[in-house]
């Protein structure tokens, strides 16, 4: 009784540790979230993924609703991109149940471990580590910019229909391309259960072109949308813990408050060098979780 009882208030603790991450990034916390069952609560992988899917949904639909007003800032954008992730999250999910099926491979000492928690641990710790690198690199010696409004690294792909977006400051862009890099995110979702926010925030900001706080409340919608078709196909595979799921959005519920209520202190370029921090911390989790697993 003690152990369940110590598991709700770690699920509720990590749920509010997750709420203030979405508030505040934008990002579902999927990143943070999944390796975080799979370590400390001792899920296998694609229960974790699955159970994560769930709570991103609900801790950014949480967000939406204190940050989104008349204007809907970056709606029009996450429609688009929209578009490519439902297929996404189906083949995402597509392929943890596959790599469910290949079962388990003994290591060196005898044990056993599940082929699908090796792969997306891997997997896990080659998405973390780019983004890392990538935006290390673009802040270094940073402290803060005047001047946002620049030319995002696709915008010469101009695959019609190119379209007039209010939150791309620089100039229409290609609505085909949101939608591919959708269908990426959705992947990705549905793989790792990370409602696509740790990608799709350095996207939206260096690839499309938007402004920082502008590409963390796109990065919420699109989330959001992300984690339920993911959310729906894990359902249906039984991938979803969901004894733990209500604590885990209490603790995100007011979790998210705080998360937003910080982000308002904090410059663009804080913004951004607070989430390298952020991915670092969970790339520290994976490594640890890999090591442990195999050795």
């Amino acid at each position: 009784m003690f152990d369940v009882l110590q598991n709700l208030i770690a699920g509720a603790v990590l749920g509010f540790a997750i709420g203030i991450i979405t508030g505040f990034f934008g990002a579902g916390g999927g990143f943070i979230m999944t390796p975080a069952l799979n370590v400390f609560f001792g899920m296998d992988m694609a229960i974790a993924v699955g159970t994560s899917s769930f709570q991103v949904s609900c801790a950014s639909l949480l967000t939406l609703l204190q940050r989104l007003d008349r204007k809907m800032y970056g709606a029009k954008v996450a429609l688009y991109v929209s578009a490519g992730i439902l297929p996404g999250t189906w083949i995402g999910a597509s392929i943890v149940s596959l790599l469910q099926r290949y079962g388990s491979v003994s290591i060196s000492d005898g044990r056993s471990v599940p082929v699908a928690d090796i792969a997306l641990l891997v997997l896990f710790c080659l998405l973390l580590v780019s983004i890392i690198f990538c935006m290390s690199s673009e802040l270094r010696g940073k402290k803060k910019e005047k001047d946002e409004v620049r030319k995002g690294i696709l915008y010469g792909i101009r695959m019609p229909p190119c379209i007039h977006f209010r939150t791309i400051p620089y100039g229409t862009f290609s609505a085909p391309v949101l939608a591919f890099l959708g269908l990426v995110m959705g992947i990705l979702s549905g793989v790792l259960g990370i409602g696509g926010g740790v990608i799709m925030f350095p996207v939206m900001y260096y690839l499309v072109g938007q402004q920082t706080r502008y590409a963390t409340l796109t990065t919420t919608m699109i989330v959001f949308i992300s984690g339920v078709g993911s959310t729906i196909f894990h359902w249906m595979n039984g991938n979803i813990c969901m004894p733990l799921v209500p604590y885990l959005v209490a603790g995100s519920s007011a979790g998210t408050s705080v998360g937003i209520r910080l982000q308002n202190h904090v410059n663009a370029v804080g913004i951004r060098k607070y989430f390298v921090v952020v991915v670092a911390f969970a790339f520290l989790l994976v490594l640890w979780k890999l090591y442990r697993l195999v050795f």
